[in-house]
Order: C-alpha cells, then sequence, then structure tokens
C-alpha cells in the first residue's frame, strides 16, 4: 500500500542555485514504519513553460536542492515512498543530499500540496554598484528562513558584510579623513542621516604584518562585519558619531571603489567576504578593478636618471582560503597572498619581480601549494599563468574567474589549457607512492579566468579544489588582496564582486588497484591502500 499523502514541505537557507526543503513523515508510526524513502517535485515557473523535474531521495526528512536557476521561481512539493526493504544496501545508501534511485516496484504516495512559492537568489554574493560603509556590515541573509543544513551551513546567501585587513579601506576613509554614507558636499554634515553609515580609519597603522601576525608590536588593523570594536577600522552609525567629540566628522562619501591599498610604499591589503562559501562545488567570481596613480620608475646609468615611465607595483589577487578571516600576507611581489596556508590565488600581477621567476611585468596566473604548505607567488608554484593579457595597470578591468568541478576535456585542445610541472605534481603527491591516491587522483575539475573578454579564457588549469584544499564542509573564505613594493606603488580599487556557488555534482574516478608493476606497485606492503 503507498504511503498516505503528507503536509506541504518547508523552505530554508534559500541561495542562487540551491535551497534546503525540509519535511515531516506521514500519516502515524505505522504509516511510518512502511516508508522508505522520497520523491521530491520541482517546478520552476516563469518563461513560455514550467517545468517539472523529480528528485528521489532515501529515507531521510531533509535535502539540499542543487542545480536550480539563479533568479528563478519554484513551486515544491514531496510525496513518500514505500520499497522492498529488503535489500538494506540498496535502499539505504545515500550521498550527501540524501539522494539515491528508486527501486523497482516503489510505491509512491499521494504528492503534499505545494510550499509557497519561493525565488532563488541572482547572486549569492553582490557587491554589483561598488562599495560604501553599509556594504561592509553584515546584514545577513535575504530571505531569513534558516535550518541546520546537510552541510551544517544554517541560513541562506545574502549581505554578509566584509573583513578588511591591514591597509584595504572604502575609498575616502582613511587615516586622515572620514566619510559617511550619501555625503552631499553642499548639504554637509545636514546630508548623513542619522542611520547612515560612517567609516573612520583614524590611527591607523603601517601594515607590515605577514598573515595576520603581530610585528614590531603593532596590532593589525582589520574590522569586523558584526560592528564590533576592531582595531583601527570604525564603521558606525552616523549618530553615534555625532555622540562622540572625538570622532572625526565625515569629509566625503565612502566608496565607491573597495581601496585595498592607497598609492603608498609597503601597503598590503586583504578584503574577505563575511561569510565561507561552498566553493567545492563550484563558483562563479565576476569583478571589476582599477589599478591607477603609479609612481615612476627611472633607469639610472653613472648616477644619471636615462629612462623613466610611470609604472607602479605590485598587483592584487582574487584569494580562496580556509585559514582564516583575517588572512594577510607579506606584501611587495607577494601580492598580500604569500604565506597565506590552504590557499589558492588568482594574481593580476603589474610588476616584474625576476626573483620570483615571473614571465614578464604584465600576467595573469594561478598559485597554490596545497594544504600542506602557505602559498607563494613565487612561479615555481604556479599552476598556469599567461601574458596575453591587456595592461593591467591601465584602464578598468573586468574578470571572471569559474571553477568547474568537472574537467571538459575540450577545453583541452582549446588553446589556453596549461598544466605546469608544478600542477603535475598534485597527480602524484600524498599516498600515490604507496599505491594510494594523489591530490588530483580522485576526480578532475578546472579553473577558467577571463580578462576583459569574458566568453574567452585568457586560461584554464585543471584542479580539484575540494582535495587540493582542506575545507570545511566545501566552504573557505572567498576575497581579494593587494600590494605595493618599498619603491613602487599604485591604487588597486575593487569597483565591484559578484559570485555564485555553483553547487554542481562532481564526478568520482575510483582508485586503480595496485597490480605489484610499474606507477602502481606497492613501494611498501604495509603501507599499500590497495592490498
Amino acid at each position: 500500500v503507498a504511503p498516505p499523502v503528507m503536509a506541504a514541505p518547508t523552505v530554508s537557507n534559500v541561495a542562487s542555485r540551491s535551497l534546503d526543503l525540509s519535511w515531516h513523515p506521514p500519516g502515524d508510526v505505522f504509516d511510518q514504519l512502511s516508508v522508505t524513502g522520497y520523491l521530491v517535485r520541482v517546478r520552476e515557473l516563469g518563461g513560455p513553460y514550467a517545468t517539472e523535474v523529480l528528485r528521489s531521495l532515501g529515507n531521510v526528512t531533509t535535502t539540499t536542492l542543487t542545480g536550480l536557476v539563479p533568479d528563478s521561481l519554484y513551486g515544491l512539493s514531496v510525496a513518500a515512498v514505500a520499497e522492498d526493504a529488503s535489500d538494506l544496501a540498496a535502499w539505504a545508501s545515500i550521498d550527501l543530499y540524501g539522494r539515491r534511485p528508486l527501486l523497482p516496484g516503489a510505491l509512491v504516495g499521494a504528492w503534499s500540496e505545494e510550499c509557497n512559492l519561493t525565488a532563488t537568489l541572482e547572486w549569492d554574493v553582490a557587491f554589483a554598484s561598488g562599495f560604501d560603509a553599509n556594504a561592509t556590515v553584515n546584514h545577513s541573509a535575504v530571505d531569513k528562513r534558516a535550518t541546520l543544513g546537510p552541510t551544517g551551513v544554517v541560513g541562506g546567501e545574502g549581505s554578509y558584510g566584509l573583513y578588511l585587513v591591514g591597509s584595504a579601506n572604502v575609498q575616502n576613509c582613511n587615516e586622515s579623513a572620514a566619510c559617511c554614507d550619501r555625503f552631499n558636499a553642499s548639504l554637509g554634515l545636514g546630508s548623513c542621516a542619522a542611520a547612515s553609515f560612517t567609516c573612520s580609519a583614524a590611527g591607523a597603522q603601517d601594515p607590515y604584518y605577514v598573515d595576520g601576525a603581530e610585528a614590531h608590536g603593532l596590532g593589525v588593523p582589520s574590522s569586523d562585519v558584526d560592528l564590533w570594536a576592531g582595531a583601527q577600522k570604525q564603521v558606525q552609525r552616523w549618530a553615534r558619531v555625532q555622540a562622540s567629540r572625538s570622532a572625526l566628522r565625515p569629509l566625503a562619501a565612502c566608496g565607491p571603489a573597495l581601496r585595498l591599498t592607497a598609492p603608498w610604499a609597503r601597503q598590503t591589503g586583504a578584503a574577505w567576504y563575511g561569510r565561507p562559501l561552498n566553493v567545492e562545488e563550484g563558483f562563479e567570481a565576476v569583478f571589476e578593478f582599477r589599478v591607477a596613480e603609479p609612481s615612476v620608475r627611472c633607469a639610472l646609468m653613472d648616477d644619471a636618471y636615462t629612462h623613466c615611465r610611470s609604472r607602479g607595483g605590485d598587483g592584487l589577487a582574487l584569494v580562496v582560503q580556509a585559514q582564516s578571516p583575517r588572512a594577510l600576507g607579506s606584501g611587495g611581489g607577494g601580492l598580500g597572498y604569500t604565506g597565506v596556508a590552504n590557499s589558492l590565488a588568482v594574481e593580476f600581477d603589474t610588476s616584474y619581480n625576476s626573483e620570483l621567476l615571473e614571465p614578464g611585468e604584465n600576467h595573469v596566473s594561478v598559485h597554490s601549494r596545497g594544504f600542506r604548505h602557505a602559498n607563494s607567488a613565487n612561479h615555481s608554484y604556479a599552476l598556469a599563468s599567461s601574458v596575453q593579457v591587456a595592461d593591467l595597470a591601465r584602464d578598468v578591468h573586468v574578470a571572471r574567474v569559474v571553477y568547474r568541478r568537472q574537467l571538459d576535456l575540450g577545453s583541452v585542445f582549446g588553446g589556453r589549457f596549461e598544466a605546469t610541472a608544478h600542477a603535475a605534481h598534485f597527480f602524484e603527491n600524498a599516498d600515490f607512492a604507496s599505491g594510494g591516491l594523489a591530490d588530483f587522483g580522485a576526480g578532475l575539475g578546472q579553473l577558467e579566468v577571463y580578462l576583459d573578454d569574458l566568453a574567452a579564457p585568457v586560461l584554464v588549469a585543471p584542479l580539484a579544489l575540494g582535495s587540493l584544499l582542506d575545507l570545511d564542509h566545501g566552504r573557505a573564505w572567498v576575497g581579494f588582496t593587494a600590494a605595493t613594493g618599498h619603491a613602487t606603488w599604485q591604487t588597486h580599487d575593487l569597483l565591484s564582486f559578484r559570485l555564485n556557488m555553483l553547487r554542481e555534482d562532481g564526478r568520482h574516478d575510483p582508485s586503480p588497484v595496485v597490480n605489484g608493476a610499474g606507477a602502481f606497485a606497492c613501494a611498501e606492503v604495509d603501507l599499500c591502500v590497495h592490498p
């Protein structure tokens, strides 16, 4: 007999391509004993036709629905299933989200009522119109319905603010000037509404630090997305500033850029999104940046300047890391991420450093040393690089970085695919020598980097992010770093930033069986993973 009809499910933890769905088992305790699984009906509304997809699950009462379309409307309902429970291995084997195929002869109950229509987000992270003081503040999820999801995440995506570390701050907020959102020079302080946010960095010190550790007895200036007292960086309501006689009064509007470094020497800054993001299941990041106000470099011959050109240093990077929301690496050619452990960096470098084995002064490259070692901007640790890019130190550029869980074999022959000797290292490291798996041994994806032309990548690199880094349930901190040198400098401005988690299913390739010959021979029988 098919199970009875169920009550409508409830939705929580809404994101751009996923949401969590929960429900109660149907009927009384005897009905519930007969239930071995569930079917979820997913109806996407909008467009000329509504689409309908069925998802089959094991005997669970919550799941994460992935693979949804951003900015779309969904209707969701659930039906209980009764199957032959004697085949325990078949009906009890489920994946992380409780999914498994239905068994033959399954009896499906009547569909529940649909829950209220739910809209997915357009972007999981959206700083589309720039950065002001308000943008750095934690405003939590867009959709407030929250539960404890299958991966330990509570709450959906939205606007979780920024951790600003070192030199990083919103434009017009620095050591000598404060700002407030929507400031109007004609109206003066009267344009700062009591509820608007202000930003002040008065008293901030030269951020000459590595990885957030104190140096020279000074702490790293940083902010807190929950508005706690955050070292020298303070974002607070204008009403609170008015009550403080010692606070600086705003002189300009905050933003619209997020300034990672000012045009001064020895600046190092980082900005991390205020909530870890699921990067293991793929992500797409789109951002605009501007490098300007460079220092002047002059060649010297016989104690005389022979040639001067306007070219600053050093560059910026998009960084994924699972170390700390206040991580800050070394400056100069280290671009603010060198020394940050358990990280991956996509750098946009504008300065040539021969000691780092760089291919030129203007290049894009991908760097990681995995979770075992701190990252480095030295190109001995680059997974891929390209000099076939526009001048990064001129004009505004838009970049797109995409990580996909599955390698597209067509991209290997597309002319932009690159795998360095360092990338090859991850195919034979870890337990590979003893017959086990290397970091890239159980499935491979790819990282694509686009610059200005968002349809044609400048480079594609092989990558398995879930095994390269030690992630927390697939999540990591995502943000940007930048740095200037001792004798060269420039501003590094982030103008916009959007990101979606792709929530793609990965492909698992089982490891080869050790056969006692060749590369898969057991080095030591006692250490062999596959006897």
